[in-house]
């Protein structure tokens, strides 16, 4: 029905419509009268008539006719589909037929290819604090795939610890708010074979990072964003507990969504020497000097954060590079703002301004936007972001520490100016292309 209605067919109603109100001989009275709201009979002479029905029934199949024309998307972005970001950017090679008699096309795991992942939970630890400084947390650890099932099982943190081959990347995921405990074992199974499948020759520990963010009973809906907006901020001191227990030969990479943007940069800037709502952390992190990377997804954090005197002006110095995916067709973020008066974009939806980085100065060095609209789109939700395997391999370099893309064997390696590396432009993962 779509089709018919949008196809050559609607076009030339539209035409039609518009070209018999254009000739139609009416006085300018008589056009007053087919004003939206005014629906009269009369003419300019106030006697009724056949004419001006005519009109007025004109009149309102135009004024439909021009709503759907206008509803209507054009026919170039009907017949042409986006050009997915892998035909840019990754030589990827056709595949190989089943009965080929070659062994070593296409991407080969030289790691440990079974599901083998981590949850650590901060569910059961305290959410709110009157002491100046925030203790350790009790936590809760879950091991995913290693007893030849996808079924998780506890765990103590020496069994985490051993587990940790050298010098291979430790990858933090922390989700957004409304997410329960059930929604989080299925997200981050399926966000661990979203990362492997883009680099499945390299090596990389995930652990997801679960907080209490369920939906709170409050009477008004910004009520419950700020109370949970505040929770994950005060989950950054465990995230930041957890990075200082990993020793340093292990480099560390961040990949928050939408409130666990929150969560990240408040670990980032403790990590900095800086405070979190005038707390910092009680004891200081056993390791530190990591290599650290963090990516930030449908960021639900003021643009100007990042800022110096602002609220996390310190979460920069600890890292390497910081990448925001910056998606303008969210629409929770476009309502971000709202929450309340004279709120500041969010800054996955405007990305840095050109006020923020002036202020930031040397530190642009470390920033680095993709585009994400064309491939999210208006989703806000984690799930439109790891159904989308050009995300993925977008961010193989800053959450695998590997300034390589990930080919399969035998295909040529990247070029040396497509290697990628921090900078102060934006750049778009539709193509790479820096503006």
């Amino acid at each position: 029905m779509r089709n018919s209605l949008h196809g050559p067919s609607m076009s030339f109603l539209c035409e039609e419509l518009i070209t018999r109100q254009r000739h139609s001989k009416c006085s300018s009275r008589q056009r007053l009268i087919l004003m939206p709201g005014i629906w009269s009979n009369q003419t300019k002479r106030g006697t009724p008539g056949t004419g001006s029905r005519r009109l007025i029934r004109t009149g309102s199949l135009a004024i439909v006719a021009l709503l759907l024309c206008w509803m209507a998307p054009s026919r170039a972005s009907c017949q042409t589909a986006p050009t997915p970001l892998t035909e840019l950017r990754f030589k990827v090679p056709a595949p190989v037929p089943e009965d080929s008699s070659s062994k070593n096309d296409g991407p080969v795991c030289r790691y440990d290819c079974r599901t083998n992942y981590w949850i650590i939970s901060t569910r059961q630890c305290p959410q709110t604090s009157r002491q100046c400084c925030i203790g350790p947390c009790n936590f809760r650890c879950y091991r995913v795939g290693s007893r030849r099932s996808n079924k998780h099982h506890s765990c103590d943190w020496n069994e985490f610890a051993k587990s940790l081959e050298p010098g291979v990347p430790v990858c933090f995921v922390i989700h957004g708010s409304f997410v329960n405990w059930a929604s989080a074992r299925q997200d981050s199974h399926r966000t661990y074979q979203w990362l492997r499948a883009a680099a499945p020759d390299k090596p990389l520990h995930v652990v997801f990072l679960t907080w209490p963010s369920e939906y709170l009973i409050r009477i008004l809906p910004h009520v419950t964003i700020a109370t949970l907006g505040k929770r994950s901020a005060f989950n950054g001191f465990y995230l930041a507990q957890l990075i200082g227990r990993i020793p340093p030969q292990h480099p560390v990479s961040l990949l928050g969504h939408s409130h666990g943007v929150r969560t990240t940069l408040a670990a980032m800037h403790l990590l900095g020497g800086g405070r979190v709502e005038g707390r910092t952390l009680c004891r200081k992190p056993k390791y530190h000097g990591h290599r650290l990377r963090a990516v930030l997804a449908a960021a639900a954090v003021d643009h100007h954060w990042l800022n110096p005197g602002k609220r996390y002006d310190r979460a920069l110095c600890p890292l390497e590079a910081l990448v925001n995916l910056r998606n303008r067709l969210d629409p929770a973020l476009w309502i971000y703002p709202l929450r309340r008066p004279f709120g500041h974009l969010a800054l996955s939806h405007s990305g840095f301004l050109r006020s923020d980085r002036r202020r930031l100065g040397a530190a642009n060095a470390k920033l680095v936007e993709f585009d994400v609209s064309r491939f999210v789109g208006q989703g806000h939700m984690w799930p439109n972001y790891y159904n989308r395997p050009e995300i993925a391999k977008a961010l193989i370099p800053y959450l695998y520490f590997s300034d390589e893309s990930c080919y399969p064997t035998g295909s040529a390696p990247a070029p040396a100016e497509d290697k990628v590396q921090p900078n102060t432009q934006t750049q778009s993962p539709v193509d790479f292309v820096r503006e």
